[in-house]
C-alpha cells in the first residue's frame, strides 16, 4: 500500500508531463507542414531574383532615379534549406515620403521581398531631407 500511495502522489506530475510531451508532439507536427508548404511554396517559384532594372524603373516613376546613388549585391547567406538574395540600396536627398513610396513599391511588386534593414540619416540643416541605406531580400531554395 505503501508503494501504491507514492505511485498516486507522482501521478499528477506524470499526468502534466504526458500534457507537454503530447502538446510538443503537436507543435512538431504543425511545424513540420509549415515547413513543407513553404518548401512547396519555393519550389513554385523556383530562382526568383531581384531585379536591378526593376528597381531603377520603380525609382523613375517615382521621380527619385536621380537620387538612387547604388544598388550593390550583399553577401549571401545559406540557412539550412534557403539561400538568401539580397541588395543594398543607397539613395541620397530623398523625403521620409520618397522612401516610404519607393519601399512600398518595392514590396507590392513582389510580396517574397523583404527590407531587412534600414538606415535614415537627415542631411544637414534640413531634417526632412534623408540620405538612406537599405537592404531588400529574397529567399530562394537552398543548394542540395
Amino acid at each position: 500500500t505503501e508503494r501504491r500511495q507514492r505511485s498516486q502522489k507522482k501521478l499528477p506530475k506524470k499526468q502534466a508531463e504526458l500534457k507537454k510531451i503530447i502538446a510538443l508532439g503537436e507543435k512538431y507536427q504543425q511545424l513540420r507542414f509549415d515547413n513543407q508548404e513553404l518548401l512547396k511554396n519555393l519550389k513554385s517559384k523556383q530562382n526568383r531574383i531581384i531585379s536591378y532594372s526593376l528597381l531603377e524603373e520603380l525609382a523613375v516613376n517615382i521621380g527619385i532615379r536621380k537620387n538612387l546613388k547604388s544598388i550593390r549585391p550583399r553577401s549571401l547567406k545559406e540557412v539550412e534549406f534557403f539561400k538568401e538574395e539580397a541588395l543594398q540600396i543607397t539613395l541620397n536627398n530623398v523625403t521620409l515620403e520618397q522612401i516610404t513610396h519607393y519601399l512600398y513599391e518595392i514590396e507590392a511588386t513582389d510580396p517574397a521581398l523583404q527590407t531587412s534593414r534600414i538606415h535614415l540619416q537627415p542631411t544637414g540643416k534640413n531634417k526632412q531631407v534623408l540620405n538612406v541605406d537599405f537592404t531588400i531580400s529574397i529567399f530562394n531554395e537552398g543548394e542540395d
